[in-house]
């Protein structure tokens, strides 16, 4: 290893919103980077790139809440490594954000892609209920703005068990295969081919011998209309034009 401790936040592809979650980011990847460099193994068997993410957008301060990251395996925040997590964000809570450097954006989104985005948020939404899981840890707006953007983006949303989740069926929106209805008040999922069934069908259309039928009818009723008028009105005595 040659890299720099410092810089190891640089090689992270995901992005965090605010300066607080950077400050942490950029601790708890010099951290990583140092523990990878002494053990000499991969950074990703010290901690996952996903892992880091969760640990800067919410800033644990204790083992009861880096325990609750669904992005950590279990018994990582009563280990070694998790109490030097929670030094490095301490660390990352203590720095001045006013000397971090500007948060990384990326173009903005076209109409398209802000009305893919919509629906993979109202997808998210629907999951994270279905499952009992928080939508912050499927997916981030991050990770819906890049699925937006591309259907093989690389981010923790479209792997392991955030796939299975949530993944799968947010890229099959995009191709069209599934489609989001409103049944009895909750949000659900159909295969496209699916949706005709919930609509109401088209009224149908009139053949031609069916309107002469109709003509035929209205105009028997009208003249019983004209009928009985007329006896009523020589009944009561009433003059007819001349």
């Amino acid at each position: 290893y040659e890299a720099h401790p410092e810089n190891a936040w640089q090689r992270l592809k995901m992005r965090v919103r605010t300066p607080k979650a950077l400050a942490v980011m950029m601790e708890v990847a010099a951290w990583r980077e140092r523990e990878a460099q002494t053990s000499n193994i991969p950074r990703r068997r010290v901690l996952k790139d996903e892992a880091i993410y969760d640990i800067a957008e919410h800033s644990p301060t204790s083992e009861k809440e880096l325990a609750a990251l669904r992005s950590l395996h279990q018994g990582f925040a009563r280990s070694a490594r998790g109490r030097a997590v929670l030094e490095a964000v301490q660390a990352g809570l203590k720095r001045d954000l006013d000397t971090l450097p500007p948060i990384r954006k990326g173009k903005p989104l076209s109409p398209d892609e802000t009305a893919v985005m919509d629906l993979l948020r109202v997808l998210l939404k629907a999951a994270a209920g279905r499952h009992g899981v928080a939508p912050k840890l499927i997916a981030t707006v991050d990770d819906l703005e890049k699925i937006a953007r591309d259907s093989e983006a690389d981010v923790p949303a479209l792997k392991g068990w955030r796939r299975e989740l949530f993944g799968a069926d947010a890229l099959a929106v995009k191709r069209g295969e599934l489609g989001l209805v409103v049944k009895d008040g909750q949000v659900t999922v159909l295969p496209a081919r699916g949706l005709d069934d919930t609509a109401a069908p088209p009224p149908a259309r009139a053949s031609g011998r069916q309107k002469k039928r109709s003509r035929r009818r209205r105009k028997g009723e009208q003249g019983e209309e004209a009928g009985t008028r007329q006896a009523g009105e020589k009944r009561a005595g009433v003059p007819r034009p001349a």
